[in-house]
Formats: C-alpha cells, sequence, structure tokens
C-alpha cells in the first residue's frame, strides 16, 4: 500500500510538472506570436495606403468630437476619444525601425492641454493634426506606450491599409453582435431562456455592445464574447474538462496583450461564472466544497498568470530590446495608491455603480423590473435549493475586490464595465434558484 502511495504521488507530481511545463510553453509561444505579429504590421503594412485612410477618418473624428454629450454625460456610454486617437497615432506613424515599433508603439504628440475640459478636441490636434500634416516640427515629439502589446494597434495598422475608421467600428460591431447572438443562443439552449436572459441583462446594465464602436473600450467585449463562445462550444467536450486551466491562461494572454487595461475582469468573471453554471445545470447533489472552490480557485490563478506573464514579458522584451519598458512597477503602484483611505476605496464602489444605473435611473428601473420577474418566476415555479448560486457569488464580488485593491485604475469611468459582472452574477443566482425546469 506504501509502495503504491509512492507512486501515484510520484505519478502525481509528473503530472503537475507538466501542465506547468504546457502553460510556461503556452504563455511564452503566444508572446512570441504577438511580437511576430507586431514586427510583420509595421514592416509589411503600406505606409501611403495607411496614412490615406487615418486621413480619410478625420471626419469621422470630427464627429465624435462634436457629437451630443448626451449619453457621454449619464455614463451610459463613456468612449475615450483621447486614447482611441492615440492607438490610431500609433498605427498609423511611420515607422524607423519595425522592431522598435512593435516593442515601444511610438506616437507623436505637439505641445497642447489635453487634460482640461476639452480633452478630447485639443487631442484631436495635439496628436492626429501634426501626425499627418507637419510630423517634423519643432513642437512635435515622439512618445511611447511601451507597458503594452496592444496588438490593437497592429491589427488596426493592417485593416487602415483596406479601410477607414467607420468601416472598421462597423466591422468590430458586426463581429460582436454576431457573437453575442450566437452566445446567448447557445446559453438558451444548454442551460435555458432565462440564462440568456441573464447575459443580455449583464450587457444591458453597462451597454456592453455600444462600447465596442470606441477602440479603446471594445477589446475586452470582443476577448469576452470570444471567451463564450469557445466555452459554450467546447465545454462537454472531454479535452476542454482536460485542459479548462489553460483556457484562463489563454484569457489571461489576451486580456492583456490584445487591448490596453480597460475592464480586464470581464474576461475572467463572465466565462467563469458561465461554467459555475454549466457545471450545476442538472446536479443531483451537492457537489464537494472543497472541490468546487479549488476550481474557481485555480481558474482565477491561471487567468492572472496568462494577464501578469504577459505584463512582464512584454516589459523585459521592451527593455532589452528598445530600452524601454514604460515604467509598468511605477503605473501598478499608481493602480494601488497605498496611502488611499478604507473609506475612499469603498466610495469608489460606488463611483463605479453609478455608471451600472445611468442614464438618469432609468436603467435602475428596468433592471428593478428584470429582478422581479426572476423572483415571481422562483414564487410560481418553485425554489431549486440545488444550485451553483453560492460559487457565482463569489465570483460576483471580484469586481467590488478589485476595485477596494486597484482603487487607482477603478478611478477611471471606463471600469464602471466590470460591474456588468456582478449584475451578471445576480441575474444568474435568480436563474439558479427558480425551478430547473421552466425558461
Amino acid at each position: 500500500m506504501t509502495e503504491q502511495m509512492i507512486q501515484n504521488t510520484g505519478a502525481g507530481k509528473k503530472r503537475l510538472a507538466a501542465r506547468i511545463g504546457i502553460g510556461a510553453a503556452i504563455l511564452f509561444a503566444c508572446n512570441a506570436l504577438f511580437f511576430l505579429f507586431m514586427v510583420f504590421a509595421f514592416s509589411a503594412a503600406p505606409q501611403e495606403r495607411v496614412r490615406a485612410h487615418v486621413e480619410e477618418s478625420l471626419g469621422t473624428i470630427r464627429n465624435d468630437l462634436n457629437a451630443s454629450p448626451l449619453i457621454d454625460e449619464t455614463k451610459a456610454f463613456m468612449p475615450d476619444w483621447r486614447y482611441d486617437m492615440i492607438w490610431i497615432d500609433i498605427a498609423a506613424n511611420e515607422p524607423e525601425s519595425a522592431l522598435r515599433s512593435a516593442m515601444t508603439l511610438p506616437y507623436l504628440q505637439s505641445d497642447g492641454d489635453w487634460e482640461g475640459e476639452n480633452a478630447n478636441e485639443e487631442s484631436f490636434y495635439v496628436l492626429l493634426v501634426p501626425l499627418l500634416y507637419y510630423p517634423d516640427a519643432e513642437d512635435v515629439e515622439e512618445h511611447t506606450y511601451a507597458r503594452y502589446w496592444m496588438v490593437l494597434t497592429g491589427i488596426l495598422r493592417l485593416l487602415f491599409v483596406f479601410l477607414e475608421l467607420k468601416e472598421i467600428r462597423m466591422l468590430l460591431w458586426c463581429a460582436a453582435l454576431f457573437l453575442f447572438v450566437y452566445v446567448a443562443g447557445r446559453m438558451a439552449q444548454k442551460l435555458g431562456m432565462k440564462y440568456a436572459m441573464a447575459l443580455a441583462i449583464a450587457f444591458f446594465s453597462r451597454n456592453l455592445l455600444l462600447h465596442v464602436f470606441s477602440l479603446t473600450t471594445a477589446i475586452d467585449v470582443l476577448v469576452t464574447l470570444c471567451g463564450l463562445a469557445v466555452l459554450l462550444t467546447w465545454y462537454e467536450k472531454p479535452a476542454f474538462c482536460e485542459n479548462r486551466l489553460y483556457y484562463y491562461l489563454i484569457l489571461g494572454i489576451l486580456c492583456f496583450s490584445v487591448g490596453s487595461i480597460i475592464a480586464p475582469l470581464l474576461t475572467l468573471g463572465l466565462p467563469l461564472i458561465t461554467e459555475l453554471a454549466l457545471a450545476g445545470h442538472g446536479m443531483a447533489k451537492e457537489q464537494q466544497p472543497m472541490r468546487r472552490f479549488a476550481e474557481i480557485f485555480l481558474a482565477s490563478v491561471s487567468w492572472l498568470i496568462g494577464f501578469a506573464g504577459s505584463m512582464v514579458i512584454k516589459t523585459v522584451l521592451a527593455t532589452a530590446i528598445a530600452g524601454d519598458g514604460g515604467d509598468t512597477s511605477g503605473r501598478f503602484l499608481e493602480y494601488l495608491q497605498p496611502g488611499t483611505s478604507l473609506r475612499d476605496r469603498f466610495y469608489i464602489i460606488g463611483y463605479c455603480l453609478e455608471g451600472v444605473f445611468a442614464p438618469n435611473g432609468i436603467k435602475r428601473l428596468i433592471l428593478i423590473a428584470a429582478a422581479a420577474g426572476f423572483v415571481l418566476l422562483i414564487a410560481l415555479r418553485g425554489y431549486r435549493k440545488i444550485n451553483a448560486a453560492p460559487w457565482i457569488l463569489i465570483v460576483g464580488l471580484y469586481p467590488i475586490v478589485w476595485s477596494i485593491i486597484l482603487v487607482g485604475h477603478s478611478s477611471h469611468f471606463f471600469v464602471a464595465n466590470i460591474y456588468a459582472v456582478v449584475v451578471y452574477a445576480f441575474f444568474m443566482i435568480l436563474a439558479e434558484l427558480s425551478g430547473k425546469n421552466c425558461l
């Protein structure tokens, strides 16, 4: 018996070592692919065609800046046009070296006040006008965004060879809409219509499909939808169960590498809650609590390793190749803000929740009505005693923990998007509590 236990322990250690090795290989392989893609994008795209389509896009950008601020002021949809212009600037900036551009993401900027009330308007003249019309002027300087891969800028550079900005936006939005319809349909098929409604309500709470029109806020939504599509397509396959941690590892890698750090928890929270509902659907008896908790913990850690590992690899590569790592550690400390009081940290939660109920409280009534509908469903159809609600609740608290710890990051208006995870968890819990044979 002792020899068999030793053999089992040895085999377990070998399997663990093999999984760690495979995970590390995936992490390094993905980052190597990002590096090669970015070098290709900055070397292969014809500069003249990219520049021409960016110039054609100036009218679209001006229309954005002059649009009615109604939606923006109510926090229902708060695009960051300034950073959209930075990504366009990076994509269209003529590279002196494709390798250096891939590593440091240089962009041109002239003197100007783009931190005041007219920040977006001023950014147009500080970023895009000098890029296109007087890049060699004395007041134009080169800045970098080396702390990110921002694969989006490479994608934009290639798309600008053929399309202008409004066409690129429409392409991204159509992709998001297609993915959302597919994901909602698969959820209705596998779990029931009430679960698909919970997803729709979560997307509605932060107008996530609308946020795809802004380049800055689009990527987290698209990565999340792609992750949900993969999960709902492959969940019942044995290969997925065996490799689920690699799935979350890759989501973390993509979350950091494709876009900037806007609403990263979307890419973890929504797929993990959905997986918990899939695992709990049709349970005849309670599962072992420690096993379920371990699954949540390991999935979260795998995602974090993919996210943080990609950040470290990018910083090391950028420092080694171009001598510019983007001050990643300084930015991280800025997000932590160690001196912030606990009271101010909790205040940020209310600030983010305010965005969930915008515009002007109208959405609050709709969300309350939806919740009342689920409660009525439970009252009429009965309470489901065996469910995944406790585990979903744990993941639903992730955005609150994020806001308390990373208070500097959560003070930005766009971080309210991660609270779609809270809304999703709330309505998924109501769906789990209702009778399993209804809807």
